[in-house]
């Protein structure tokens, strides 16, 4: 067996990457067993296997010819490839940048994109990239951003002489505001309590309807069709199923909408399962601020998260 091995890993390092069919001729055996030969290998970690696939099977190949995993790129579908052309021409990718579209199939192509996270933002390496490379583009663009513009002297000045101006002085009152004054006050009764109520339901009413502009307005900036919608929270909370263009058609989503002001990762962690049992990826779509567990949980799965 082990002499086994050892002709597999000599074929695959003159010839990888390989897929199984390759190797049982090149040993002599039925596909089976050259599957199972190539699971021991594996997982010893002699060997690596490739997510994307050949005619339905992956193909193997060892350490350090990844770079051989371009002849993958014919096996891909039209919007995997728009996303491998993108990452391959900029080599990093900033993933809050991006339309929905190329999020997915970035999340799809993970022979070739990686993963990284820089101050608990997401960005996406060419896989031929290393980590260091990639920080390298990354931090002057977020060190740039950080600036803080300082206002010359000079506005500096000026503008403290506006506030001076602005300083509330106390002013002697003329002798018949303070005889005004004096004066017992008329106490007029009003129903408070009914009054708070009523500008509160008010209030509540009229954020309900701008979460649902917010909505609308959002679909139609992105010509998002709804295919389907389900109510889950009058005014609050919407799941849909969605259809948004890209260049290769209408890609179809999950899109679970929220108007809530944190969103945790028990939420997210909900909307997940509900878009898995549709078999379709997750957008999650909101006017919130996430919490720390879910920006930990969207960054560990991948979701895609846009703020309204």
């Amino acid at each position: 067996m082990q002499e086994l091995k050892f002709k597999v890993i000599e074929y695959i390092r003159m010839r990888g990457p390989v897929i199984p069919v390759q190797i049982s001729k090149q040993i002599g055996s039925n596909i089976l067993f050259a599957g199972a030969v190539l699971s021991e290998l594996l997982a010893s970690g002699k060997i690596k296997i490739s997510t994307a696939k050949i005619g339905g099977s992956p193909v193997y190949y060892m350490p350090g010819q990844e770079s051989r995993l371009t002849m993958l790129y014919n096996y891909l579908n039209q919007r995997e490839k728009n996303a491998y052309d993108l990452l391959n021409k900029d080599k990093i990718l900033r993933d809050r940048a991006l339309q929905p579209v190329e999020r997915v199939a970035l999340r799809e192509i993970k022979d070739f994109a990686y993963p990284l996270q820089v101050n608990d933002e997401l960005f996406w390496r060419w896989y031929l990239v290393s980590e260091e490379e990639a920080k390298t583009l990354i931090n002057p663009v977020i060190e740039k951003e950080q600036q803080v513009i300082e206002i010359p002297r000079v506005i500096q000045e000026q503008v403290q002489v506006k506030e001076e101006k602005l300083e509330i002085v106390e002013e002697i009152k003329p002798e018949v505001e303070i005889q005004e004054r004096l004066q017992p006050e008329i106490k007029v009764e009003i129903k408070k309590d009914e009054k708070i109520k009523e500008r509160k339901r008010i209030g509540k009413e009229a954020k309900k309807e701008d979460f649902i502009l917010m909505l609308k307005n959002y679909f139609n900036n992105k010509r998002v069709k709804i295919v389907e919608e389900n109510i889950v929270k009058k005014g609050k909370e919407f799941d849909y199923i969605v259809e948004i263009p890209s260049h290769v058609g209408d890609v179809r989503f999950f899109l679970s909408a929220k108007d809530k002001k944190k969103i945790n990762d028990a939420d997210l962690s909900l909307c997940h399962n509900k878009s898995q049992l549709k078999k379709l990826p997750l957008m999650i779509l909101t006017n919130g601020e996430l919490t720390k567990q879910a920006k930990e949980y969207i960054n560990n799965n991948y979701l895609i998260y846009e703020k309204l």
